[in-house]
C-alpha cells in the first residue's frame, strides 16, 4: 500500500491536561517544531515560577555566603555583634582551620542546595514544555479532532500529519518471500487504478522479525494460499509520484540485475560459507568447479554476481560424487546468460 514516508499522531494524553486546544487546521501546511496542539498550562506554569524562585534564592543564598561569610539571615545579628565589640580578637590556627573546614562544608550545602533546586527546575521546564506539542516534520494536516472525552480510555487523535508528496510503499513479505529480497533490490511499480503507468522503486527495508499475526494466510505474493510468518518491507520511490496517491494498492515486481548471469538454482552446490557451481568444457568433456558469488534467486534461477562467465556450461544439477577435472559424456548443463529478459519475482504489496 502506499503510504507517507513519515507521519505523525497526536493522541490525547488526560495526564497532561484534561483540556487541549488544537492551533492548526485540515489542510494547513507545517513545519518541523510548529505547534499542534496546546495543554492548559495553568498549572504547570506555577510550578515552573515556583521552582525558577527557588533555583534563583539558591544562587543567591550561595553567591551571599561567598561574599560575606556568613548566611543572609545570620547577618544583621553579626553585623550587632560586631558593633558591640571592637577590641582585637586572635585567632589560633586551630581556630583558623576549624573555620576553613566549616565554611568550606558550609559552601558545599549550599552548591547541593543549588543543584537541587536546578534539577526541579528542569523537571518543572519539562512538564511545561509537554503542554506544548509540535510537529515533527514538515507535512500537511489531514486530520482535526473537533472534540475529545477526557475520561474515555481509548486513544483519541488529535491531529494526523502526512508528509506531502513523500510516499513510500509498505507491505508484508511471507517466509517463502524472503530468501528472495533483500534492500537495495529494484522494482517495478503498478496500479490496477492506472493500468498502463508505471513507477520504479527499490527495496529500503525488510524486517528480520515476523509480525504478531504470523502463521495467516496473507495473499502477498506467488505463494498466496500458503500460511507462514510474515514480514513487514519498505520499498522507497525513486520515480515521480505522478497520480499515485496514500491508501493506493499496488503490485511489485523485483526486477533483475541486467548484467548478472542466471543459472538454475539446482547448479549451486555450498562448502561451508562459500558456493560453487560446476562448469563444463564440451571439447575436453571435464568438468571444473568453480568458486562463484551469489545474488538474487527466485523459485528457479540464481543470479551469479562473479566467478562465472557469459555462455559457460554449468552442470544443472551438481553431484556430490563430482571431482574436479573428472571426464563425463553423459551430462545435462546449461549455458549461463544475462538476465536482462527474465522477468523477476513477483510480490504484492498488502497492508
Amino acid at each position: 500500500m502506499v503510504k507517507a514516508q513519515s507521519e505523525q499522531y497526536v493522541y490525547f494524553d488526560n495526564t497532561i491536561g484534561r483540556n487541549a486546544t488544537v492551533t492548526v487546521s485540515v489542510g494547513e501546511e507545517v513545519s518541523v517544531g510548529q505547534q499542534l496542539v496546546q495543554y492548559d498550562s495553568t498549572s504547570a506554569q506555577a510550578a515552573y515560577d515556583t521552582a525558577s524562585r527557588a533555583y534563583n534564592k539558591a544562587v543567591r543564598d550561595r553567591n551571599y555566603f561567598q561574599q560575606y561569610g556568613t548566611a543572609p539571615a545570620a547577618s544583621a545579628q553579626t553585623s550587632s555583634d560586631s558593633d558591640e565589640d571592637d577590641s582585637t580578637t586572635t585567632v589560633s590556627p586551630q581556630q583558623r582551620q576549624q573555620t576553613e573546614a566549616s565554611n568550606y562544608q558550609t559552601l558545599q550545602d549550599y552548591n547541593d542546595a543549588i543543584a537541587n533546586a536546578a534539577s526541579e527546575l528542569e523537571k518543572a521546564q519539562d512538564v511545561l514544555n509537554q503542554t506544548v506539542i509540535v510537529s515533527d516534520a514538515n507535512g500537511t494536516v489531514v486530520e482535526v479532532a473537533d472534540s475529545v472525552d477526557p475520561a474515555s480510555k481509548e486513544s483519541q487523535t488529535l491531529v494526523h500529519v502526512t508528509s506531502e508528496g513523500q510516499f513510500e510503499i509498505q507491505g508484508t513479505l511471507t517466509e517463502y518471500d524472503i530468501p528472495n529480497i533483500s534492500v537495495g533490490q529494484k522494482v517495478k511499480i503498478t496500479s490496477k487504478v492506472y493500468p498502463d503507468q508505471t513507477w520504479t522503486g527499490k527495496v529500503s527495508y525488510v524486517s528480520n522479525y515476523p509480525k504478531q499475526n504470523a502463521n495467516q494466510s496473507t495473499g502477498t505474493s506467488g505463494n498466496s494460499g500458503q500460511s507462514g510468518s510474515q514480514y513487514e518491507y519498505k520499498v522507497q520511490l525513486t520515480s515521480p509520484i505522478g497520480k499515485l496517491k496514500q491508501g493506493f494498492n499496488v503490485s511489485l515486481e523485483v526486477t533483475k540485475d541486467d548484467d548478472a548471469l542466471l543459472v538454475p538454482v539446482t547448479a549451486v552446490t555450498k562448502k561451508g560459507s562459500d558456493n560453487y557451481v560446476w562448469v563444463y568444457d564440451d571439447e575436453t568433456q571435464k568438468i571444473k568447479q568453480v568458486k562463484v558469488k551469489l545474488g538474487n534467486a527466485d523459485a528457479k534461477q540464481q543470479e551469479i554476481a562473479s566467478g562465472l562467465k557469459e555462455g559457460q556450461k554449468v552442470i544443472t544439477k551438481a553431484d556430490k560424487s563430482f571431482k574436479d577435472g573428472e571426464t563425463l559424456k553423459d551430462v545435462t548443463y546449461a549455458d549461463s546468460k544475462k538476465s536482462k529478459d527474465t522477468s523477476g519475482e513477483e510480490v504484492r504489496s498488502s497492508d
